[in-house]
């Protein structure tokens, strides 16, 4: 994005342009770069939303020790494999 619109600047400040028409490409130029900015800001809130809230939210659930605390059931087996067997 920052290379098309850098083009675009060499292009407007070339000598081939009458200087009304240059006047309109800075312009289109300047509101190109404010878009760019306001996208790319969207794009980095919808990234905290999608992708880092569900990771909060798992994070934010009880252990599986505090579950059992609160259900009642039984705690997890200590040790190596935590009650699991070994495939293999």
């Amino acid at each position: 994005m920052r290379e098309l619109i850098a083009g675009f600047e060499r292009e407007a400040k070339g000598p081939t342009l009458d200087p009304d028409r240059r006047a309109t490409i800075e312009a289109e130029i300047v509101a190109a770069k404010q878009a760019a900015g306001e996208l790319i800001r969207r794009i980095s809130e919808w990234k905290q939303v999608c992708l880092l809230a569900p990771v909060r939210r798992l994070r934010a659930l009880p252990s599986e020790r505090q579950r059992s605390v609160l259900t009642g059931a039984r705690p997890p087996v200590e040790g190596k494999n935590h009650g699991r067997r070994e495939i293999g």
